[in-house]
């Protein structure tokens, strides 16, 4: 375990390292990042229109902001990454190192948390106070949102790997990426919360893995759920963390029997 931490620790590093060399490029990506803050202004639209029943826009901004300070510290690149370092023959190298190929992966998402994060503690409540959304989130629930967050952070990263694995099997694995976008837009909250949902729907999505990454997280911080059926959510969020990773796991062993790195 000290060994893959200090890979972690080594790699958060350097990610962070090239983050902040390449600044430009960085600010494109937070900003392919804002289709919360499109769909937010569009669902203040329709409430003002009267078309969300008794949700007024206030609700709507300070779930979209809350749902884009999410989407910001889990931007999980898993699939594309895991194509390339299996077609192309990359992986090869990393194999050859000590330390599980799995925790250089974490310490690339943490670094690319890390410098996301200032910008989110600047931006989103400088949009909830000029939106006057604050007094609609729960500050008492902040710990259950922390928690909440960091499980949705790991459902998507072990979500996005186990897809990317599929690189073992087939060479056009990123047509599955267009399935996973779809699913992602639709089902984690990103552009229609959950709530908008018919019920019976809603009910389908629960068990899904999408509405853990990003749509429970931001639903506990507007006050959504109470008691049993919170720690219901909270349980079958787990769940998943577990399923996911343990499947991811199993496809990463089965992958590397079948792995020549053709092209290495």
């Amino acid at each position: 375990m000290r060994r893959a931490l200090k890979a972690v620790g080594a790699t958060f590093a350097a990610g962070y390292a090239s983050y902040t060399q390449y600044r430009a490029e960085f600010v494109l990506y937070m900003l392919a990042g804002t289709a919360p803050l499109i769909m937010m202004f569009a669902w203040m639209s329709l409430s003002e229109a009267g078309a969300t029943g008794d949700v007024d826009k206030a609700w709507f901004a300070a779930y979209f902001l809350v749902i884009f300070a999410t989407r910001q510290m889990s931007p999980i690149w898993l699939i594309r990454h895991m194509d390339e370092q299996v077609r192309l023959g990359h992986l090869s190298r990393h194999l050859l190192k000590p330390v599980p190929f799995y925790w250089r992966l974490i310490g690339l998402q943490l670094s690319d948390n890390a410098i996301r994060l200032p910008i989110v503690l600047v931006f989103v409540p400088l949009g909830l106070w000029a939106l006057d959304a604050f007094p609609l989130l729960h500050a008492d629930r902040l710990p259950l949102y922390i928690l909440s967050l960091l499980l949705g952070m790991l459902v998507h990263f072990h979500l996005e790997l186990a897809f990317g694995l599929a690189a073992f099997w087939t060479d056009q694995s990123l047509a599955l990426e267009n399935f996973y976008t779809t699913a992602f837009l639709l089902l984690t909250g990103l552009t229609v919360p959950i709530a908008m949902f018919p019920a019976s729907v809603g009910n389908v999505i629960s068990y899904l893995p999408w509405r853990y990454i990003f749509g429970l997280p931001a639903e506990i911080l507007v006050g959504e759920h109470d008691g049993a059926a919170l720690l219901h959510l909270l349980g079958i969020q787990l769940l998943w963390v577990i399923a996911l990773a343990s499947f991811a796991r199993w496809l990463w062993r089965r992958g590397l029997r079948r792995y020549t790195a053709a092209g290495s």
